[in-house]
């Protein structure tokens, strides 16, 4: 039976991943280059000997390229760049001046994070994770989303010969998805919890603890991502509390059918218009090109998110040990 690797698909999986590819790269950082350089060469192998497959998988997955052309490069990442770096030192003392007394000695870096493109993801993949093996660092891919499946198949061929030879388990990994993919959910999240037909908007503002200016902005990037709430207040401590005191709520007793379908609602009619606007139609272009989808595949984008991952969404985010209150105050207000 295959072996099969738990996913990376959120910002605590990709947090439990880097602390888990630490420990194999710390372990790793002992091993002598006699160790390594029979790692490197297992990997290498297994890695030619797979870039007739690889290459057929990348150009069958992406629509891009030609197979023939592929093999190549899958070849070229793999037996060339050993034969180049085969002989190189990178354990320990690789360069010595007796005369005056000077050494170099080399140390790897740690955790490496490398992004892997769709125009050459099979040989990028191979390239990246052998030059780790061949330094004794660790590495976490995030493949390019419409060539995720044969990225991962090449970063498993390498970590699965690595590991055959002596390598530590977890040395490598990868992100299934980018956090980014994890916008639209969070959006949709924010809208039922705080959005104007929200009870938590609605009693914040029968209260006078917000204006109608209150909003709520989700943005995230590779590797991090942060929620504000924003408004004025006469009690931003107040708002503060009752904002965790709803997403307790809401995670013990899980998110109301009918708020779940009128946010669904809304948040289709608000993407919907949005094409009317050239700016966001064209950001809207940019962001889908990068995450793998069709910005105007409205209807199966929003069918996808079900209540259960709203659910499971709010479970991975806002947590009050990561948060933060943050008050500006007016000049005059200041100095009172």
């Amino acid at each position: 039976m295959d072996k099969t690797y738990a996913p990376v698909t959120t910002a605590q999986e990709l947090t439990e991943a880097l602390a888990k590819c630490r420990a194999a790269q710390e372990k790793f950082a002992t091993y002598t280059q006699e160790q390594v350089d029979k790692i490197f060469l297992a990997a290498a192998t297994a890695a030619n000997q797979m870039r007739i497959p690889l290459a057929k998988q990348a150009v069958a997955e992406t629509g891009m390229g030609v197979v023939e052309d592929k093999v190549i490069k899958n070849h070229y990442a793999a037996e060339y760049i050993y034969n180049a770096y085969k002989d190189s030192k990178t354990c320990g003392v690789i360069e010595e001046d007796t005369a005056y007394g000077i050494q170099r000695i080399a140390e790897p870096i740690g955790v490496i994070a490398a992004v892997i493109p769709t125009t050459n993801p099979t040989s990028t993949a191979i390239f990246k994770t052998l030059i780790s093996l061949k330094t004794r660092n660790g590495i976490i891919i995030s493949p390019h989303p419409r060539a995720k499946g044969c990225t991962i198949a090449a970063a498993r061929v390498v970590l699965e010969a690595a590991v055959a030879a002596g390598a530590p388990e977890g040395i490598i990994d990868r992100l299934e998805k980018g956090i980014m993919a994890a916008g639209p959910v969070t959006n949709l999240l924010l809208e039922i919890m705080a959005g104007d037909s929200s009870p938590l908007y609605k009693d914040l503002f029968d209260r006078g603890l917000i204006s109608g200016e209150f909003s709520t902005e989700y943005f995230h990037g590779h590797g991090y991502e942060a929620i504000i709430f924003d408004g004025e207040s006469t009690d931003p401590r107040q708002v503060a509390a009752a904002i965790q005191a709803e997403v307790e709520r809401l995670r013990r007793e899980g998110i109301p059918e009918d708020l779940y379908q009128a946010a669904l609602r809304k948040s289709y009619g608000r993407e919907v218009m949005s094409y009317n606007d050239i700016d966001s139609v064209a950001n809207g272009m940019i962001d889908a090109h990068f995450n793998g989808f069709s910005i105007f595949d409205v209807t199966n984008r929003y069918k996808a998110i079900t209540k259960e991952k709203i659910e499971a969404r709010l479970q991975q985010v806002m947590n009050p040990q990561y948060s933060a209150l943050s008050v500006v105050k007016a000049e005059e207000e200041q100095h009172g």
